[in-house]
């Protein structure tokens, strides 16, 4: 299987001025739909007519269909894609949103998350159900979906689908920190400047902002550094020992067993 795609992912917008107090922005929109998994020579150009490649290709949807047809969820879920994303075949959001939805009730993490964000956006031929929306996430997120998790926390956070929840949004996110989110870890710092759910601690977001820029996040860096030029150079010793021990924990749960 090759590995899924991940549509625009435009996360969590965070401004500090140099002013006194930091001034968190929002958090934005939640993580989107993770695309088929099926091969580059698969159905996604299934419907060019006339070569022999082509005809190639044909077959291998029809083999995706055969073995979709006989239940199997991964197959569901590439089907599915590919009938909402009319990848190489005519478009048609129902057909394909039962094939994901069968590939979902199988227990395939990618098609319950997927289902969460048809349900979240109000896509695909659905209207908008936010408690559906995070029971999909639910499940996926209990399947150790890193993206799943994150949007859980998101919805937490905003009381999207069910009531607001600080310390539900802290634990999601954590969880997608773990495997290696960084929009986990910016939120985490995000929740600490502020202090929503948690203590307002400057150094402990300063950790989380750095946790997020080692794993990738394009921002976390500077909010980090803008951050701890406002704190003396002990809090600054502090911060810089709490980012190492931040990393460690971090490992940790990274390599922890996951929960039954």
């Amino acid at each position: 299987m090759t590995p899924r795609t991940l549509l625009s992912l435009s996360l969590l917008v965070f401004s500090l001025t140099l002013s006194a107090c930091a001034k968190p922005g929002k958090i934005g929109p939640i993580a989107t739909k993770q695309g088929s998994s099926a091969s580059g020579a698969s159905a996604k150009s299934a419907g060019s007519a006339g070569s022999s490649t082509s005809m190639k290709r044909v077959a291998t949807l029809e083999e995706l269909q055969a073995k979709a047809t006989k239940g199997d969820p991964e197959a569901q879920f590439n089907l599915g894609m590919i009938y909402i994303e009319g990848s190489g075949v005519p478009k048609d959001s129902a057909k394909g949103r039962g094939f994901l939805e069968d590939a979902a009730k199988s227990g395939f993490p990618q098609a319950m998350f997927n289902m969460g964000v048809i349900y979240y956006q109000g896509s695909d031929g659905v209207k908008q159900d936010l408690p559906k929306a995070r029971e999909w996430f639910q499940k996926a997120a209990d399947a150790q979906d890193r993206l799943a998790q994150f949007n859980l926390g998101v919805m937490h956070y905003r009381g999207e689908g069910g009531v607001k929840n600080y310390a539900k949004a802290k634990e999601y996110f954590e969880l997608a920190t773990s495997q290696g989110y960084a929009e986990g870890a910016y939120n985490l710092g995000v929740m600490y400047a502020k202090g929503e759910g948690v203590t307002r601690n400057t150094i402990e977001a300063v950790a989380w902002f750095t946790i997020a820029g080692a794993q990738g996040h394009s921002d976390a860096d500077k909010v980090a550094q803008d951050l701890k030029a406002r704190l003396t150079k002990d809090e600054q010793k502090e911060a810089n020992a709490r980012s190492i021990e931040l990393a460690k924990e971090v490992e940790a749960r990274a390599h922890a067993p996951a929960p039954r």
